[in-house]
């Protein structure tokens, strides 16, 4: 199963830019295997895509529910980072994460005029699952004493940058109980 994410590659120069868009989807009822689910879309993908095992569609063929062609991939004016199978994301989202996608992308482009561009292509799909959140409280302290948890380990954090604000909490937090033992 091959599936994309966003990530910058270090080992060679490139004009091009990234990144990704991510719709939770809640697992609850009726999902009883969620990840399984997941596994699923990752495999129709890969099925959709062929031997190239992505798909990569123009946002705007995304954005009307069409496929992007060989033909309309070619008119794109620069060379695409990642090699794939021109094709219809639309076949594999589900629509409440198509819908979700498509109106945060059109939203975007006000901020970012030009974002819904010709020259702007999706690669799909990506899946990330995460793991049950252990029972914290506001200082991502455990149940066992002078236990923290931070980053991904606690199920709270989706990234870098919330991984490493929740250690700069927890080490303001233990330089804070430390200070109220000494004094």
């Amino acid at each position: 199963m091959i599936t994309v994410n966003g990530y910058a590659n270090s080992t060679y120069d490139t004009n091009n830019s990234n990144f990704a868009v991510l719709v939770s989807v809640d697992p609850s009822a009726p999902f009883k295997h969620p990840g399984e689910y997941c596994k699923g879309l990752a495999q129709i993908t890969n099925y959709l895509a062929g031997d190239k095992s992505v798909i990569v569609q123009r946002l705007n063929d995304f954005v009307v529910g069409r496929a992007t062609t060989d033909e309309r991939l070619e008119e794109v004016s620069f060379e695409p980072s990642i090699q794939g199978y021109p094709g219809n994301l639309n076949l594999v989202l589900p629509y409440r994460v198509y819908d979700s996608i498509k109106e945060f992308l059109i939203k975007l482009d006000r901020v970012i005029p030009g974002l819904l561009s010709d020259d702007t292509i999706l690669y799909g799909i990506e899946i990330k699952t995460y793991s049950q959140r252990v029972k914290v409280d506001d200082k991502l302290r455990t149940d066992i004493e002078n236990f923290y948890l931070i980053g991904d380990g606690s199920g709270l954090t989706r990234g870098l940058v919330q991984a490493s604000m929740s250690g700069l909490l927890v080490a303001d937090n233990v330089v804070e109980s430390i200070k109220g033992s000494l004094f």
